[in-house]
């Protein structure tokens, strides 16, 4: 999924245009997006027709305040995606 379909609000919840993304108490946060990455970034799967962002880590409100950082490990090697990263402190 992208981050543009409604697979992902029904995780992230809805996207309002006046406050962003509406996250309910027991919906989930997207790790990229809440651990600082810009929403246009997190490319897991890289194409000539272009990058895009289709594999997640999603967590709980509880452990939103745990989230340090998230990163994309372009350099791994093994598959058509590449891994998110994800450490929880």
């Amino acid at each position: 999924m992208s981050p543009y379909e409604p697979a992902y609000a029904a995780m992230a919840g809805a996207d309002d245009p006046k406050y962003g993304r509406i996250t309910t108490l027991d919906g989930y946060l997207d790790a990229w997006i809440h651990g600082g990455g810009a929403p246009d970034g997190g490319h897991t799967k890289f194409e000539p027709t272009g990058d895009r962002r289709i594999d997640y880590a999603f967590v709980s409100a509880g452990l939103a305040d745990r989230v340090g950082e998230v990163r994309v490990d372009r350099a791994a090697q093994g598959s058509d995606h590449q891994p998110l990263w994800l450490e929880i402190d």
